[in-house]
C-alpha cells in the first residue's frame, strides 16, 4: 500500500465515490467481526473525522466493522453461475475445511496502530507478526473458493468510511487523520463465513463459525 500515492490523491480530491453504498449485494466471505469495545474505540475516531467532512463521508456503523480474512464468492464480481448455485455446491467442502485450517491455527493478536485515508476509503490498519498471512495462504490453498475469485486480502483493515461526494477541504481531513495514533489490540479468536447482503456489510447474515485453537 502506497500511502504517499493516496495522500496525493486524496489531496487533490481524486477520489472514488461509493456509487454502491446501500444498495442490494451478495457475497461470501470469511470475516472477523470485531469486538464491540473495538468497535466503540474506533467509534471515537469516526465522530472526531465526522467534524470536518459531516456531508462528505459514508459512515460505517459498528455492526459493520470487521477484517476480510479471504473471499469466497466475491461481492462485486460476476460469476458463471449465480453465487448462491455456486454456494450451494462448495457450503459443505468450504465450512468443513475451514474447520480443519482453524484446528492449526492458534489465536493471534493484531494491533491497529494507522489510520489512513485512501481513494476509496479511510480505514483503520493493523499489523501483526505474520499470523495473519500464514492463515490466509491456509485457507486459498484448502478451501473449494473458485478460480474466478481473484480478490486477495493483503493488508488487515478495517472501514470506517466511503466516500459520498468530493470532499470540502481534502487537506484538513489528511491532517486530522494523520494525527490520530492509536493503540487498539485485538485477539483474532474466530472466523467466520457470511453472506452479505447490503453493501458494504450494512446487512449480513451468519452462516458458519470456527474457533482458532
Amino acid at each position: 500500500m502506497s500511502i504517499r500515492r493516496f495522500f496525493s490523491e486524496v489531496a487533490g480530491n481524486q477520489i472514488q465515490i461509493d456509487k454502491d453504498w446501500g444498495s442490494q449485494c451478495l457475497g461470501y466471505n470469511i470475516q472477523f467481526v470485531l469486538p464491540s469495545q473495538v468497535c466503540t474505540q474506533l467509534n471515537n475516531i469516526q465522530q472526531e473525522i465526522l467534524k470536518v467532512e459531516p456531508d462528505s463521508l459514508y459512515y460505517c456503523p459498528g455492526h459493520s466493522l470487521h477484517t476480510t480474512v479471504a473471499w469466497i464468492l466475491a461481492t462485486r464480481h460476476t460469476y458463471s453461475k449465480p453465487k448462491d448455485a455456486l454456494w450451494e455446491e462448495i457450503e459443505k467442502g468450504c465450512q468443513s475445511e475451514l474447520e480443519q485450517v482453524s484446528q492449526s491455527f492458534p489465536s493471534f493478536a493484531v494491533n491497529f496502530t494507522d489510520i489512513v485515508a485512501t481513494n476509496a476509503a479511510i480505514i483503520a490498519l493493523a499489523y501483526d507478526d505474520g499470523e495473519m498471512t500464514a492463515l490466509r495462504q491456509a485457507i486459498k490453498k484448502s478451501l473449494p473458493i473458485p478460480p474466478e475469485t481473484e480478490n486477495e486480502a493483503q493488508i488487515i483493515h478495517t472501514t470506517l468510511f466511503r466516500y459520498a461526494k468530493s470532499l470540502n477541504d481534502p487537506r484538513r481531513l489528511l491532517g486530522l487523520v494523520d494525527g490520530f495514533q492509536p493503540e487498539i489490540p485485538v485477539v483474532i479468536d474466530s472466523l467466520s463465513i457470511r453472506k452479505e447482503l447490503i453493501y458494504p456489510s450494512l446487512q449480513s447474515e451468519l452462516l458458519f463459525s470456527v474457533k482458532l485453537r
